[in-house]
């Protein structure tokens, strides 16, 4: 079944003819007949699930299709799912199924079978194709659903679906998801295609088959059957693949943990030509990159301008990175395009492009220069990781590695707007990715990853009390690293308004009703330096009385993010952050103190595990000041799940100190 769609952003709604209707429903008494050996399929049977899956299948029909310069495989898919209903009805009622960027989608239909036998069919009006466009720069995602609406369900209804689709790339990342996140009762792939698809060329065939490998699953050999022929004609007869598997349980994932196709059950398909990965470098090059490395001659007079000037290699390669970042990305995924880049001119010309495009033009003109400079193709750590042994197009981006002519590596990604030469964004980090030869091969190498150190963010605070109880906050936030990167990038499209609501935004409870008196930040383009947010704030909700102790809270910042990930007693799976970090804050907090009188000096606190690090001091350098130091270290960003016990007492035990309040007497 395909994955559920959850996206927010611009969306056009198309309501889809009644022509695309066509009839696959299943017999359900059959199926329920299948399925009499598991059991009862019952809300008590099933008591961590709100529904499950009956069927899940998928039925992939290839055909030749000859061309004018060769003849290629198509393929119709038709994805089919039967699913019961228990609870939680309204997250069912209403369902969204993606569509990949290639699929031309050929008919659809859905329905609700009651409890009591009645059948209500899905009419046209309650399926609807939605277009939506969401996210910003390389988050950025266009693509088209079907949604669909399922009226008048009740508990224990059964909802069907199914969509038919053409695709003609379909090969190059096709996956079968054996596991779902609920129960799947019969879960059926069947790959169809001709015969003389995979005869042998030596026997006058065309030698073109598949290679598949599951993963995270056991999973016997398909079955494989010569379907009926009546003509007679060798061009006109099929085989079948056919795996089918029950009682598939439900794949519950833990948060904060790793992609989740790291370990949930799937089959993947590959080329069968795709042996190694020097076959797959081949292909591409010749077939989508090769020649679009074309330094013409508006491509060679911006190089020169952009390193007029400059002396050292990585001076002239940062301004060549400088430009290709500052184009505006614009993803293109579509068709060939999807694989192939622009012309570098193009890019140039129309001043936009996607991680291809920006990074075949910035290969480009380093060549021009006369550095090394390759494509690099990678599957960003979000969407699970490359496997080394199972040579496939499963990627979704694009970076290039460049070398100074004193062999210096420089990984680069110009998706990036706002990075140095040392940079990656956190999901390209420490992975293995594809490096593309001019001699057509390719190796796997690993990008190089971030420590702690690398990305840390420091706030340090003034805090000045009045006479009057009143509080003025003096912030100024220092972010360098991953933050760096991305504050900046947030803030470019700011308004002073958009402003003002991120910093009231980043309060505590207690500081709820503030006023803001300025705000202001650093240079966005200034990338060599650490990036500052400063703003003063004014509230005399800090201050809460006690008989004759006076409580000031004197930190509006939560040092660790939520925590909501913990609230689980035990885990299975590994806990996965971004990156490594290290947050410090420095609050001084000046008093009158012929007014005040600190009560007493809170104690210092310190507690380090091998993940996770901890302390915060205070001292009180005069009568009327008071200083506190403290800092949170993740030190890497998996964390097996034998330690979570651990990680869970160690932000349990911190959660208290951090809170701390600051505790005076009137005088």
């Amino acid at each position: 079944m395909r994955k559920y769609l959850l996206i927010s952003g611009l969306s056009v709604l198309v309501l889809l003819p009644g022509c695309l209707s066509t009839n696959l429903f299943v017999d359900i008494n059959q199926l329920q007949t299948d399925l009499v050996d598991i059991g009862p399929i019952t809300p008590e049977a099933f008591p961590e699930d709100d529904a499950v899956t009956l069927l899940n299948e998928t039925t992939v029909n290839v055909s030749l299709v000859t061309g004018a310069r060769f003849t290629r495989p198509e393929t119709e898919v038709t994805y089919h799912t039967v699913r019961k209903i228990f609870r939680n009805l309204s997250a069912y009622s209403s369902i969204s199924l993606q569509l990949d960027n290639d699929d031309i989608l050929k008919s659809v239909g859905a329905r609700v079978i009651n409890p009591d036998g009645t059948i209500v069919v899905v009419q046209d009006a309650d399926i609807v194709k939605v277009s939506y466009e969401a996210g910003v720069g390389m988050d950025k995602e266009k693509g088209n659903s079907i949604k669909i609406t399922f009226p008048g369900l009740r508990e224990n209804s059964m909802i069907e679906y199914f969509y038919v689709v053409n695709n003609s790339a379909f090969f190059s990342t096709a996956r079968w998801d054996i596991q779902e996140y609920e129960p799947v009762l019969k879960n059926d792939y069947k790959l169809i295609a001709p015969r003389i698809m995979i005869i042998p060329k030596e026997n006058d065939g065309y030698g073109w088959t598949w290679r598949f490998k599951a993963y995270n699953f056991q999973l016997d050999d398909p079955v494989q059957t010569n379907l009926a022929n009546p003509s007679g004609n060798l061009n006109d007869a099929k085989v079948m693949y056919h795996w089918s598997v029950k009682n598939v349980p439900a794949f519950r994932p833990d948060p904060n943990m790793p992609d989740h196709s790291m370990y949930r059950g799937y089959l993947r398909f590959a080329d069968f030509d795709w042996s190694d990965w020097n076959v797959i470098a081949k292909e591409y090059l010749e077939y989508y990159y090769k020649d679009r490395l074309q330094a013409t001659d508006s491509v060679k007079k911006l190089t020169s301008s952009l390193v007029a000037g400059k002396k050292s290699d990585e001076e002239k390669i940062q301004s060549l990175y400088d430009y290709a970042q500052g184009l505006r990305y614009e993803a293109i995924p579509l068709g060939e395009r999807g694989f192939r880049p622009a012309l570098p001119a193009d890019v140039i010309r129309l001043g936009y492009g996607d991680c291809k495009d920006k990074s075949t033009l910035l290969i480009t003109m380093l060549r021009e220069l006369g550095y090394k400079a390759e494509p690099v193709l990678v599957l960003t750590m979000d969407e699970g990781r490359m496997d080394p042994n199972f040579p496939s197009m499963r990627f979704n981006h694009m970076i290039a590695k460049a070398e100074t002519r004193a062999g210096k590596v420089l990984w680069l990604d110009p998706t990036m707007r706002y990075a140095r030469l040392d940079d990656l964004r956190w999901d390209c980090e420490d992975i293995n990715v594809l490096v593309l030869h001019d001699n057509k091969t390719a190796t796997i190498e690993r990008t190089p990853g971030s420590i702690s150190r690398d990305n840390i963010t420091t706030i340090n605070q003034v805090v000045t009390i009045d006479n009057s109880d009143s509080l003025q906050f003096d912030v100024e936030m220092i972010y360098r690293g991953e933050r760096n990167h991305g504050r900046r990038n947030q803030f470019k499209d700011y308004s002073a308004l958009d402003l003002e609501k991120y910093c009231k935004s980043m309060m505590g409870d207690d500081f709820l009703n503030i006023r803001l008196l300025k705000v202001s930040h650093g240079p966005l383009d200034s990338i060599h330096q650490d990036f500052a947010l400063r703003f003063s704030f004014k509230t005399s909700a800090a201050i809460s009385r006690q008989g004759d102790l006076v409580f000031v809270h004197t930190d509006p910042f939560e040092l660790i993010d939520k925590t909501s990930w913990l609230s689980k007693d035990k885990r299975k799976y590994p806990i996965e952050f971004a990156y490594p970090y290290i947050l410090r804050k420095n609050i001084t907090v000046n008093f009158p103190d012929k007014r005040y009188k600190l009560r007493t000096l809170p104690e210092a606190y310190q507690k380090s595990t091998d993940h996770l690090a901890y302390k915060k001091v205070f001292t009180q350098p005069s009568a009327g000041q008071l200083v506190s130091s403290e800092e949170f270290e993740l030190k890497g960003i998996v964390i097996n799940p034998r330690y979570y016990s651990d990680v869970k007492q160690f932000y349990e035990g911190t959660k208290s100190k951090m809170k701390e309040k600051v505790i005076f007497t009137y005088q």
